[in-house]
């Protein structure tokens, strides 16, 4: 698989500047961006989804395992989105340390922007639907809502589900074991699509 980029970490300043300078390598390209993160910077996933909105190639978004946080933030606004039957999604208001006002006013900013954001992109009455929350109690009550990939696919944020068999599940293991989700850089290989079988992976790790 030509033009991959693997986002296998936490979205922080650093990774978000890798993804980006690569994603303009490939420009006018086709390009594969698969995710397995559990999110990180707000600030750094716009930058991240900027670039995405900003690309003119034909790009396909996978999640192999989990978009939790901002990595979730950056599904929702990819055009192209496929994921594996076991994929988890996680969406929730930002949270960050707050000790004082001025501190709450600026988490209260962020968190206004990325409802305005979702509302823009969900039908809000099929989200309370599939999720049993709407977005305005989300923000309000501070909620974790976590999304099948089916579920994902009811809501738009999936074109394509992805049912994956053994071999496919023995490459992630693989992957896993060779690579050992190294921080601080993304992995730029061909790899075969993947399921993500957490214990299997676990004891894959510990070799």
């Amino acid at each position: 698989m030509k033009n991959l980029i693997l986002l296998y970490f936490q979205i922080w300043d650093f990774i978000a500047m890798e993804f980006i300078q690569k994603l303009n390598e490939y420009e006018g390209q086709d390009a594969t961006v698969r995710i397995n993160s559990p999110g990180g910077n707000v600030f750094a996933g716009w930058g991240m989804i900027a670039a995405l909105k900003e690309f003119t190639g034909n790009l396909i978004v996978k999640v192999d395992g989990v978009a939790a946080s901002m990595a979730c933030y950056l599904v929702l606004f990819a055009e192209n989105v496929e994921c594996v039957d076991v994929s988890r999604f996680m969406l929730h208001p930002a949270r960050g340390y707050v000790e004082t006002d001025e501190d709450q006013l600026f988490l209260d900013g962020v968190n206004n922007d990325l409802k305005a954001k979702m509302k823009k992109k969900f039908d809000e009455v099929l989200f309370e639907k599939v999720t049993g929350h709407s977005i305005d109690s989300m923000f309000k009550d501070n909620i974790d809502i976590w999304l099948t990939a089916k579920q994902a696919k009811q809501l738009g944020m999936v074109k394509k589900i992805n049912r994956l068999d053994p071999a496919d599940q023995q490459a992630f293991i693989n992957l896993a074991a060779c690579g050992r989700f190294e921080e601080e850089k993304f992995i730029h290989e061909e790899v075969k699509a993947t399921e993500v079988n957490w214990s299997n992976i676990a004891d894959a790790l510990k070799k």
